[in-house]
């Protein structure tokens, strides 16, 4: 499998321009990665939380009534 992968690195590193190691991958532009990253830290809209603030709700009421 070490190998396998090997080969397969060699092969992209001889295809790409780029150069590969160091701080210049982290610096490389990925727009998918971008839109990713700032989608996992947005707040959910109004309609995603609704039901969950209509469980919780309903949870409490079960829970109030029970005491």
């Amino acid at each position: 499998m070490t190998e396998r992968l090997k080969q397969i690195w060699t092969g992209f590193a001889g295809a790409t321009t780029r150069r590969l190691t160091g701080e210049g991958v982290d610096n490389i532009a990925a727009p998918i990665r971008h839109a990713e990253m700032t989608s996992a830290f947005t707040a959910p809209d109004a309609e995603a939380i609704a039901p969950a603030a209509a469980a919780f709700e309903a949870l409490r009421h079960r829970l109030s009534a029970s005491e």
